[in-house]
C-alpha cells in the first residue's frame, strides 16, 4: 500500500513538473527579457522546495557574476528555460524520491532499536 502511494506521489510530482515546463515553453514570447522565466522559477521552486533554493541561488549568483564582472547578460531562450527547469527537476527529484525515503527509513530503523 505504501509503495503504491509513493508511486502515485512520484507520478503526480513528475506530471506537475512537466506541466510547468510545457506551459513555460508554450507561453515563451521569444523576448530576451521574457517574464515567463519568473513563472518557471517560482513554480519549480515550490515543487522542489526546500532544496530548490540551491538552484535559485546558483542561478542568481551566475547571473550576478556574469553581468557585474564580465558585462554578459543571459537572455531568456528555450535553452536557458530548459536548463533551469532541468536543474530544478533533478534536485527536486533527488530530494523527494531518493534522499527523503532513505532518511525516513533510517529514522524508522533507529526508532525500532
Amino acid at each position: 500500500m505504501i509503495k503504491s502511494n509513493q508511486q502515485l506521489v512520484k507520478i503526480g510530482w513528475v506530471f506537475l513538473c512537466v506541466v510547468v515546463l510545457l506551459i513555460t515553453l508554450y507561453k515563451f514570447d521569444h523576448r530576451p527579457d521574457s517574464d515567463i522565466s519568473d513563472y518557471l522559477i517560482w513554480s519549480m521552486l515550490v515543487l522542489s522546495a526546500p532544496s530548490g533554493v540551491l538552484v535559485l541561488l546558483l542561478n542568481a549568483s551566475l547571473a550576478y557574476v556574469l553581468y557585474n564582472y564580465l558585462s554578459i547578460i543571459i537572455p531568456t531562450t528555450y535553452l536557458t528555460l530548459g536548463v533551469t527547469w532541468l536543474l530544478f527537476f533533478l534536485i527536486g527529484y533527488f530530494q523527494w524520491f531518493y534522499l527523503l525515503p532513505r532518511v525516513a527509513e533510517r529514522s524508522r530503523l533507529s526508532k525500532k532499536e
